[in-house]
């Protein structure tokens, strides 16, 4: 058996990324706005693919034959773009064709590993030496900037005065509006307000409570003063609290450490006394109704709490099962080497142990995919399967041994009781007696 890969060159034309970013307007009857898209050009690039192919010949009755399985045709930015991996049907495929060589079959996804590898080593060369890589990256970098104007544009003079103003290139379009708000801030810079800020939320040791997005804004459009309001906390917990709720409500969705979202919901369910999911009847969950009936923004159960961030019960309690995670996984998570569902899986069927082993004997270089894990997975199950089915058995051939002790007493005890049946005690006593005499 071996790997063969092919190049197959196409016939049609292949086109990339767009070859310029243009702004356009939009004009809502009252006020003008300026927007962008990308440009309807875009870069030919060359159209051939790789076919990977697992084959194997051999002779019969006398010809040459041929067995193969196709993996797939991949066009070359596919190594780019995302990971190439075997999918299931090629793996069913491949035991199917070649079911009296399980060993072989496992150096051919060596093989094919080392295949991709190499492609992508050469497509992604060939592909950061392009013009369209560096044209999009370009892109990429104008269109974060812009947003990034953009957002606290929005966060301070509120939505849609940015794109009266600017177009994509941050180049002012309307002059005139341009010269009034830049008017109205001297104004209200000599007058020492702060155009439509709220004030941000601080503790009496200056953290922000709430507020992080304004400031954020605020250094981006060189505003160097910011009102604040300072609240007293006399409860260190209460203060924790309304720390992790304010930064939750503004970024739960987009934060990529499930491990800190997961210990943020921990203490949020300690808080609020869901410790056994909000429907036991501990002291803290009564707590929390009673605080209900007097502030209908505190969560009563789990449902409520979760609800509050717009995520299900599941989702949250998914992300307090992660918060458990050991080192080397979360590590893995973090740079993507492990997806959060893989990580799940993971958690919730091996034990720690079995977690530091799982990834001791993989290679971590690259993407661990949740089937590779469920494969890990199932086989440490059939392990404990087998140690349970083998220590019952050692246990049932313990008790069949201790049984037939028991039985073998039992069969002696029966004797002796025969025999006294066979010598009722008053014979017995003739018979002591009797030798009495006869040694007299």
């Amino acid at each position: 058996m071996y790997v063969s890969v092919q190049k197959i060159f196409g016939k049609s034309k292949v086109y990339g990324y767009s070859k310029d970013v243009v702004t356009t307007t939009l004009n809502t009857g009252t006020t003008i706005l300026y927007e962008w898209q990308y440009s309807s050009e875009k870069f030919e690039r060359e159209n051939y693919s790789y076919k990977i192919v697992v084959k194997e010949s051999y002779r019969d009755g006398g010809k040459v034959k041929q067995k193969q399985v196709v993996m797939g045709t991949f066009h070359w930015f596919d190594f780019i773009d995302h990971p190439v991996y075997c999918s299931e049907y090629f793996d069913d495929k491949l035991i199917e064709t070649f079911p009296d060589k399980p060993d072989e079959t496992e150096k051919i996804y060596d093989e094919i590993d080392k295949k991709i590898s190499d492609i992508q080593a050469v497509e992604s060369k060939k592909w950061t030496d392009s013009k369209e890589y560096k044209v999009h990256n370009r892109h990429l970098e104008m269109i974060r900037k812009y947003e990034s104007k953009k957002t606290a544009y929005d966060e301070i003079y509120g939505k849609g005065i940015f794109e009266q103003i600017y177009d994509i290139h941050l180049k002012v379009m309307n002059q005139s509006l341009y010269e009034e708000l830049l008017e109205s801030i001297r104004k209200r810079v000599k007058e020492k307000k702060r155009g439509n800020i709220e004030s941000i939320i601080i503790t009496q040791d200056k953290v922000i409570v709430s507020g992080h997005q304004r400031i954020r804004s605020c250094n981006v459009l060189g505003i160097d003063e910011v009102s604040y309001k300072m609240i007293q906390y006399e409860n260190e917990e209460k203060e924790v609290k309304d720390l992790i709720e304010s930064n939750l409500r503004q970024r739960v969705l987009g934060n990529t450490n499930p491990v800190k979202l997961g210990r943020c919901f921990i203490f949020l369910n300690k808080y609020y006394g869901f410790e056994r999911g909000g429907n036991g009847s501990n002291q803290y969950e009564q707590k929390a109704k009673l605080l209900t009936i007097a502030n209908p923004n505190i969560p009563s159960n789990q449902i409520e709490l979760a609800d509050s961030y717009n995520i299900t019960r599941q989702t949250m309690n998914n992300y307090m099962r992660m918060a458990s995670m050991i080192p080397e996984l979360e590590d893995l998570v973090d740079t993507g080497i492990v997806t959060k569902d893989t990580a799940l899986a993971i958690i919730k069927n091996l034990t720690n142990d079995e977690q530091r082993e799982l990834i001791s004997s993989m290679d971590i270089t690259k993407k661990i995919t949740k089937k590779e894990a469920k494969k890990y997975i199932d086989e440490i199950k059939s392990l404990k399967k087998e140690n349970k089915d083998l220590k019952s058995s050692n246990l049932s051939a313990e008790k069949l041994s201790t049984l037939k002790i028991e039985n073998e007493k039992l069969e002696k005890e029966n004797k002796i009781l025969e025999s006294q049946k066979k010598y009722p005690m008053n014979s017995l006593h003739n018979i002591n007696h009797n030798l009495m005499n006869i040694w007299k």
